[in-house]
This record gives structure tokens, sequence and C-alpha cells, in this order.
């Protein structure tokens, strides 16, 4: 070691052999007209902490860092030559910098683009690049200014490349490297493009990319189907109709998935029936769809509107090769039920009874009360009796009978009488009665039909 001296004035202050490392530090060297230290070495001579005459270091010209040496070029101290570990030195301000974060390599053809993370520090002089072509064992570094990004060239296609990064301060001094990444260039890559059943993706199978170059698929579903996925490197993109990969670095797949396209049909149904199915009916393109539509008790399907435009009464629908939405409505009307009679003219002898059977043309919804009256002409014709039949649900289509009763005079002989038929929520009707002998039908008809 040598230590505590002072040596100012001469040529050389140190001169150290490549035989003879020791370690120089606390010593005054200034003033020396040629090297304040001299050595002849290849390996890093420590002298650390002496005083080179200035604040600002030692003079270093000649760069040396890519062989784990120093540079100082504005340094105002005695000269040092290479291979000399002379930081810090008394008076030194230049702190250290940190190990870069965020270093990261992407393969190019016969190249690898690397970038990092700024230091912050305000003694960064620049970074030192590593590379080779196994873990830790690297070839000349590669000396990088105050960048954040730099592109290695000039290397082989398929070969592995192990990397590493560290920071410099502004006379060279190192920080711990970063942990390597692993790179290998090459001049393509290959995207695999594939799609399910129901469409198809172009181009497809197994495409070409040149390295760093953008590539666009297509994805086109069948008629009636539509896109339900498309997958890149196993992550959903969505639906999307194309996917463009850019600035291509690394093999990548794309994979489209497919769903047949499903309608809507909305049914519904006014009171007094039902349609069936109802409500937002799911149909599947090109799927045939059938709705049945029926009544309630007392009731009759007036009208069924298919997407608006009526297609009559019809009991069920059914949509055809179903493309698009649609819309089907039904509506009901209460039934009609009218009396009935087993006759429109009653005959009726002078002094005799005739009989009128009457019923209804559906059941009531409950029991129903007709009333027989005479409405007009003569009243040589009436009823005999109650005019009044009742009918229930269970008894409607059976004849019930009233009788029609004429005086026994025969001074008015064809004389005739309008009977009213009628009752609450009933269509009524009329019936004619004539005052006549049997076999008189013909003068009775002549009579009736205005001559």
């Amino acid at each position: 070691m040598i230590t505590n001296n002072t040596i100012t004035g001469c040529e050389y202050g140190i001169y150290s052999t490549a035989h003879s490392i020791p370690t120089i530090v606390g010593n005054t060297l200034k003033n020396n007209t040629s090297f304040g230290l001299y050595y002849s070495g290849t390996a890093i001579l420590n002298a650390a902490g002496n005083n080179w005459g200035h604040a600002s270091g030692p003079l270093d010209n000649s760069d040396d860092r890519v062989s784990g040496g120093l540079f100082n070029p504005t340094g105002l101290g005695s000269r040092v030559s290479d291979k000399v570990n002379y930081y810090p030195w008394t008076g030194c301000t230049i702190g250290t910098t940190a190990t870069p974060t965020g270093f990261r390599g992407a393969p190019d053809n016969a190249a690898i683009n690397l970038s990092w993370n700024p230091n912050g520090e305000t003694s960064l002089g620049g970074y030192k690049l590593y590379y080779g072509t196994s873990p830790g064992s690297y070839t000349t570094p590669v000396l990088l200014g105050k960048v954040t990004s730099y592109k290695l060239t000039g290397l082989n296609n398929g070969q592995t490349y192990y990397l590493a990064l560290s920071s410099m301060n502004t006379v060279g001094v190192e920080s711990a490297r970063t942990t390597e990444v692993v790179v290998t260039p090459h001049q393509s890559n290959t995207i695999t493009a594939s799609a399910g059943s129901h469409g198809k993706i172009s181009p497809s199978g197994d495409v070409t990319v040149p390295i760093g170059t953008d590539k666009t698929f297509t994805i086109t579903p069948d008629e009636g189907y539509r896109i339900a996925d498309v997958r890149v490197d196993g992550d959903s993109v969505g639906a999307v109709s194309n996917y463009t990969f850019q600035n291509v670095i690394v093999d990548h797949t794309i994979v489209a998935s497919f769903t047949i396209n499903t309608y809507t049909i909305i049914a519904s149904a006014g009171s007094g029936g039902s349609i069936s199915p109802t409500g937002e009916v799911q149909v599947n393109h090109g799927d045939s769809q059938t709705f049945t539509i029926k009544p309630d008790d007392n009731y009759n399907i007036k009208k069924v509107l298919v997407d608006g435009v009526s297609v009559g009464p019809v009991s069920s629908y059914t949509f055809n090769n179903v493309t698009e939405a649609h819309t089907i409505a039904a509506s009901f009307v209460a039934k009609t039920v009218s009396i009935l009679t087993d006759k429109d003219l009653v005959r009726v002898p002078p002094g005799k009874t005739a009989p009128l059977q009457v019923k209804l043309s559906a059941p009531p919804t409950a029991d129903a009360e007709v009333t027989i009256a005479w409405q007009s002409g003569s009243l040589a014709l009436s009823i005999q009796g109650l005019g009044t039949l009742t009918f229930t649900p269970t008894n409607w289509n059976s004849y019930q009978t009233v009788q029609i009763a004429a005086t026994p005079d025969k001074t008015d002989m064809n004389a005739t009488a309008v009977f009213d038929l009628s009752g609450p929520g009933l269509t009524g009707k009329q019936i004619t009665a004539v005052k006549a002998e049997k076999g008189d039908m013909s003068s009775i008809l002549f009579l009736l039909l205005g001559n």
C-alpha cells in the first residue's frame, strides 16, 4: 500500500507496473508534469481517496470504460493513465447512480430493440450495455449516452442473446447490472389464424409476417350468423369484424367463433283469449315458429295482426324461415247469443193455438230470459199464457214452446200480427202469426208478400 505521501513537481508522481499492483490511497499527487499516477498493467488498480490537486479530480482523457476503467476528460488535477480506479477522490462531489429499471428487449431482423426507464440522478453520465450468447458471459460492452432506447444490430437470426444494463455516473462508475433479458432475433413471425364453424377468417392458417410489420385479419360470419367472440393470444377482444396486429415481433394466435342470429317475435293477446307461446319468443335464423290462438268460452277470435297487418280470425299462424323480428297480436270478441225459432211464420186456426218453438244459438254466460210479446198487427192473435222462457248454460240448445192463440170468429181471417222475441244480452228476432185455416198457406204467403 502506498499512502499518506505528497508528491508534487515530478514527471511521474507514482509509476506502477503490471507486476506491482499496490493499493494507493490517502496521497496528494499534484502538479506532476506527465502523470500523477501511471500504471502499465491490465487489471484495475485501486487508487481511490487521493488528492489530485483539484476538486474536479484527475485528468483522464483516455476512455477505457468498456474495459472497466474510468473517463474524466474535464478533470483539472494531475493526469492518470488507464485501468486506474480513482473514484471517489478527495473533494469529489459526483454521486453514484442506481441500477436501471424497466429494461426490456424486443426481437427484430438480425437486431434487438432495447428500452428502459430513465435514471433521475444529476450525476448520470450514461449507460453500459452487456450482451452475449450465454448467461453472464458477455462480449465487449456498448457505451451509451443518456438515452432510454437502443437498437443492437449485427446479430444472428435464430441465436438467443442474453442482455443486461448498468448505469454510469459522469466518470464511468457503474451501478449494479439489471437482471438479464433473453431475446432471439428473427426475420419473421407466424400468426396462426382459425375460425369456428359458420364463418371464416382471412387470411387463415399459419400466416408469415415480416418482423416489425402490421397484419390485419378480417372476420366474416355466414349468412344468418354473427361473430360471437375473437380471441387474440387467448384473450377476448370482443366480437370485432377485423383485428390488426401492430409491430409484430413475436408469434400470435387469433381465433374467431360464431353464433346463430336470433330474432324476437313478440306475441300478445287481448282479453277473451290467449296465444301460445306468449311474450318475447326467441327464434333462430331460418327456423319456423307456430303460434296457437285460443278464445275463452263464449268468445270468438276477432282478428290476428301479424306485423300490424290482419291475417283474419285464424286459430294458428306460422312464421316460416324467420330472418327478422316480428309481432303477432290476437284480439277476441264475445260470442253473440241469438234467439232462434223453428219457424218464422206461424198459422193459427180460428179459436185454436199453434206452437212456436224457441231456443238459443249458443250457451249464455248465465241464465237468460226470453220474452215473447205482441208487437204490432191484429189483436186477434196473442200469446197464450206466460210469454217468458228461461234458458240456462246447459239447456240453451233445447227447444221450449209458447202457444200463439187466435180468436174464434171468422170475420178477420188472414189477419196477421208480429211478435217480438227479446232478452237481455241476446240478439232478438220477430216472427209473424197469421189467423188462417189449415191449407190456406198459399193465400197467406200471397198476402204477406203484398200481391
